[in-house]
């Protein structure tokens, strides 16, 4: 939101300018994980038309890989295929894919830039906002959309949870993705638009469902609300649905251990004293969202 509207162009001019100083940066001192993960995502970011690379050659020599051998290697940090996806580049995913690049893989070496260790690469397409269309390729490329990973804080974290965008339900849903596994608002509600809280409701998602570790939407979007120019809608919406305003957080599992380490620090440091993380952490136990919202 700009008080000025011109002053629109002028931002985001410097923020080209500052991404594009960064991926030079990063071209000459590395690492390299850094320097293809804001190559491939620069369009994104910048919230651009996406620049797709005309053919593989032109792909490998891009991102820098030596051989096509190299960008379908399952390692540590970005792969090829983790450029292709990020890159949106659909048709570059189905070459690797020919070339025996694995669509089931698991993602490490990336948390740093917000993707856990022992993410699928269908979870990395549905967080980072990519089209339905490369979700959809990933799945018809055999990507199981019902790969689950555990977070730090216990929750079944799988490709519904992350989803960023209302088209990615009905491709998830298309394919026989599993929302009773794990309730996809509880990750939903906290950081993706209200648009795309409102398509899991209509196909009979479930806003008053708390996770076995204690976790559900009431909490999620408070939580995350710092950082969501959509918490405010999301939350008017789940109460117009009759979820417990006043309903007390009981984690559990490795929830209620995070919280109780996150206790421990702050009875060491002082409450004021840790980060935004911690204090939510700590606080967490017997808090309703609005005491979560006021941390």
């Amino acid at each position: 939101m700009f008080t000025v509207e011109s002053d629109r162009a002028v931002v985001e001019k410097l923020g080209e300018v500052a991404l594009n100083s960064k991926i030079q940066c990063l071209q000459v001192l590395g690492p390299s994980v850094d320097y293809r993960f804001y190559l491939a995502y620069q369009d994104k970011l910048l919230n651009q038309t996406k620049q797709s690379c005309q053919d593989l050659p032109a792909f490998l020599h891009h991102f820098h890989f030596p051989s096509i051998e190299a960008a379908v290697k399952h390692e540590s940090g970005m792969t090829g295929m983790l450029c292709a996806i990020l890159g949106g580049d659909v048709e570059i995913l189905q070459t690797l894919v020919q070339h025996h690049g694995d669509v089931n893989a698991r993602v490490s070496g990336l948390a740093h830039l917000g993707f856990g260790d022992t993410h699928s690469l269908l979870m990395v397409a549905a967080a980072s906002g990519q089209d339905a269309k490369m979700l959809q390729s990933l799945m018809m490329l055999h990507a199981d959309p019902n790969v689950a990973c555990i977070s730090d804080s216990g929750s079944i974290v799988t490709a519904s949870w992350l989803a960023s965008h209302p088209s990615h339900v009905h491709v998830l849903l298309e394919k026989r993705a599993d929302f009773a596994m794990s309730p996809p608002l509880t990750g939903v509600a906290g950081t993706a638009s209200t648009e795309t809280v409102q398509q899991f409701l209509e196909v009979r998602c479930d806003p008053t469902t708390v996770s076995e570790n204690g976790w559900g939407p009431m909490y999620s979007t408070p939580f995350f609300g710092r950082g969501s120019p959509h918490s405010t809608s999301t939350m008017e919406l789940l109460l117009s649905l009759r979820c417990d305003p006043n309903m007390q957080a009981i984690p559990r599992g490795l929830l209620y251990w995070e919280c109780l380490r996150s206790r421990i620090s702050a009875s060491i440091w002082g409450l004021e004293n840790c980060g935004v993380y911690q204090r939510q952490m700590a606080s967490l136990p017997g808090a309703t969202p609005l005491s979560i919202a006021a941390v």
